[in-house]
């Protein structure tokens, strides 16, 4: 054998044992926690991975499927609650004989695939219907008491996927907005400007300036438009940031004409008939927390939903932290197991 051909066979045996090495570390990365059971289905091109947490004793056990905020998910290595596993909240619930199902959005952590834009809540959707078909044949799931829990863009898109299938039994909602995704956006960027100490009647001009591009992108008008009536915004650095005073024209008409951005989350909560918890906190300043309870106590109650209840945790923020520390704020897990056993007739 020559000396070259002996170097293209060490290379290449050098490259199988990394790609093994790879392989491996992956697979190691990707294992279902101790106790657990890998859960993986697929939602259009998507292949979605996680795991299902059962608790022990004798099944088929309820479900609850855990439908994360925005943002990137690690559910099989992030410690962060809000973007990982919610270990927290899977002990709880399995401490009251309920299953919980948690897994990565497309192209995160250990899924595949990716969401067409950035505010995906109708993908989001479609993707929980998906989850739970594929979980209706798993062993040890009672496929007649499965529900959801979803926080923030979640609580956007529980109720969505409630609406779709007959499959949500019950729906327990954190911190969810109650308006549109746009007028979330701009509660978000004026809260932040506040925050960022703009003075009250400079933030004043800035939410007429606000509101009035907005106004110009549901109108359908052009992204000249826009711009000019965003140019005075430019001088705020956090707009940039939430990509309100960025962009291309091909962003702004795909934002324009994005289902995602119009919908209305009333549109799904007056259809409910399911029995829901819906948890706000009122130091919560990622949405408007007041009004949110305030737009579900008024839809429910147009709606004739006689099973929903409606709690507000003082010192508790968005996540429903205490303020400044990683716990949550007292009586929050409990309030939602006790709620479960009732609703799941979970007996423990």
């Amino acid at each position: 054998m020559s000396t070259s051909s002996l170097r293209v066979l060490t290379f290449l045996a050098l490259l199988l044992c990394r790609v093994s090495a790879l392989a491996a570390a992956d697979a190691a990365r990707c294992s279902a926690p101790e106790g657990t059971q890998p859960f993986e289905f697929t939602s259009g091109e998507n292949r979605l991975s996680g795991f299902i947490d059962f608790p022990r004793g004798q099944g088929p056990y309820p479900a609850v499927l855990i439908i994360h905020g925005s943002g990137g998910t690690d559910v099989f290595n992030g410690s962060n609650d809000y973007n990982g596993h919610y270990v927290s909240l899977r002990n709880e619930f399995r401490s009251v004989g309920v299953a919980t199902v948690v897994w990565d959005k497309p192209g995160s952590g250990c899924s595949q695939g990716g969401y067409s834009n950035g505010n995906p809540i109708t993908e989001r959707a479609t993707e929980t219907v998906a989850a739970l078909r594929a979980l209706k044949g798993r062993s040890g799931i009672d496929a007649s008491r499965m529900g959801l829990w979803g926080i923030s863009q979640g609580g956007w898109v529980a109720p969505m996927a409630a609406v779709r299938t007959a499959d949500v039994k019950f729906l327990i909602v954190v911190s969810a907005p109650a308006r549109d995704a746009v007028s979330q956006l701009e509660y978000q960027a004026l809260t932040l400007l506040k925050n960022n100490g703009v003075p009250d009647a400079e933030l004043k001009i800035a939410g007429s300036h606000l509101r009035r591009a907005f106004a110009i992108m549901r109108a359908g008008g052009p992204v000249e438009e826009f711009s000019a009536a965003v140019e005075p915004l430019q001088r705020y650095p956090a707009l940039r940031e939430l990509g309100i005073t960025v962009g291309t024209p091909d962003d702004y008409r795909a934002w324009q004409s994005s289902v995602d951005y119009q919908y209305r989350p009333d549109t799904a909560l007056r259809e409910l008939q399911q029995p829901v918890l819906a948890i706000f906190g009122n130091q919560d300043v990622l949405i408007d927390w007041n009004e949110s309870a305030r737009i579900y106590s008024e839809t429910f109650r147009a709606s004739g939903n006689q099973d929903t209840t409606i709690k507000i945790f003082r010192n508790a923020t968005h996540e429903l932290k205490s303020p400044g520390s990683e716990s949550y704020a007292k009586d929050y897990l409990s309030t939602m197991r006790a709620w479960l056993q009732k609703h799941t007739k979970v007996n423990r």
